[in-house]
């Protein structure tokens, strides 16, 4: 198994995934209590499906702010826990270090895709030659370390966005060509699930609606394949209700969240 990939910063900066973190707290904070009943939703489901299990070692894929992850339960002070992210913020560095369970690592949570996208690009443009976006080999995620439990943490959909809008920069694609893109992506990360038990809870709908609360679009978000589930929640969670994500419409999110 590969060690975890740490991305360049330069990378990182150029292809806006420090200030989409920064972002994701900032809109939090916004919605004054909107998003409590999705991370209340996201920690009763977590504690659930690890009652059942009893893993030992869990490795948390998209530990982010630590929003949605149910890091002060008593359930949790019981496990050695790995939260891996590829930048944890400066306030979830100080409250990690009281917590003697627990570590951090800094990783590219796609195997290191973001890194070979952003050569991909850099070499491209050198050539003046349009890539075609078909050929590149998504990365299988592996780990250095054995885990007894993988939890995928409301990233699912998040892993190709950034990416095939660093794409989108430079050339035009299809809308078939970008579909299978990012296919690709989800698939490579849902493929975990082949092999470890876990929880995946990601957005799988965008719902967008209009000023008096009607849904009049929706926005289809997964386009993986998904091993056996065990168990399965869904939920609607208020995700931005100050037209600050889209200026035209208010913004629900369908959630799944799915035990192996």
């Amino acid at each position: 198994m590969t060690e975890f990939n740490v991305p360049s910063k330069k990378a990182l900066r150029k292809m806006g995934y420090l200030s989409d973190q920064a972002g994701i707290v900032n809109r939090y904070f916004r919605e004054e209590g909107n998003w409590h009943s999705h991370i209340d939703n996201c920690h009763a489901f977590i504690l659930q499906e690890i009652t059942k299990a009893k893993p030992k070692q869990i490795l948390v894929l998209g530990s982010g702010w630590l929003l949605d992850f149910p890091i002060d339960s008593e359930q949790i002070f019981m496990i050695d826990i790995s939260l891996a992210d590829i930048h944890h913020p400066r306030q979830i560095r100080h409250k990690i270090n009281k917590l003697n369970n627990v570590e951090l690592i800094e990783a590219d949570v796609t195997g290191g895709l973001i890194e070979k996208v952003f050569l991909w690009v850099q070499e491209a443009r050198k050539s003046g030659k349009r890539p075609d976006i078909s050929e590149w080999e998504i990365p299988l995620i592996t780990f250095c370390k054995d885990y007894d439990y993988v939890i995928s943490l409301n990233i699912l959909n998040q892993l190709d966005i950034l990416l095939v809008d660093y794409i989108r920069k430079f050339w035009d694609f299809s809308d078939e060509e970008i579909l299978s893109f990012r296919k690709r992506i989800q698939n490579a990360h849902t493929s975990i699930f082949n092999s470890s038990p876990g929880i995946l809870i990601s957005d799988i709908k965008e719902l967008q609606k209009d000023k008096k609360g009607r849904v009049v679009n929706e926005k289809k978000l997964i386009f993986a394949d998904f091993p056996k589930a065990k168990t399965r929640k869904s939920w609607v969670w208020n995700f931005d209700t100050n037209f600050a994500y889209n200026n035209s419409y208010q913004i629900d999110m369908a959630v799944d969240a799915i035990s192996f």
